[in-house]
């Protein structure tokens, strides 16, 4: 960081790596445990876990991910027209027709 002296005031400047920090790599690790969140809810598993996972250890996290995500097929969610709510594999969802 750099520290400038304006009228005895100090003025903190952030440095070029804090606003690479700021506006490209934070932003995209969120994108990624985002997308990995989502793909992973749709595969059945805890996505948040996941999300986490990617946006704490990012290189871990990605490599896992993308490692063990064909472990688990994608969960097709079908629309149960008569109760107006999802269902799972031809299942109703819970507290479907109530």
């Amino acid at each position: 960081m750099a520290v400038l002296a304006v009228e005895e005031e100090l003025v903190v400047l952030p440095s070029a790596g804090e606003l690479v920090w700021g506006f490209f790599v934070i932003p995209v690790l969120l994108g990624l445990a985002l997308w990995a969140r989502t793909d992973m809810n749709r595969r059945g598993q805890p996505g948040w876990i996941w999300g986490l996972m990617v946006f704490f250890a990012p290189v871990v996290g990605i490599l896992l991910w993308l490692a063990l995500r064909r472990n688990w097929p994608r969960v097709e969610r079908e629309v149960d027209e008569s109760a107006g709510t999802r269902a799972r594999n031809g299942r109703p969802a819970p507290g479907a027709g109530r």
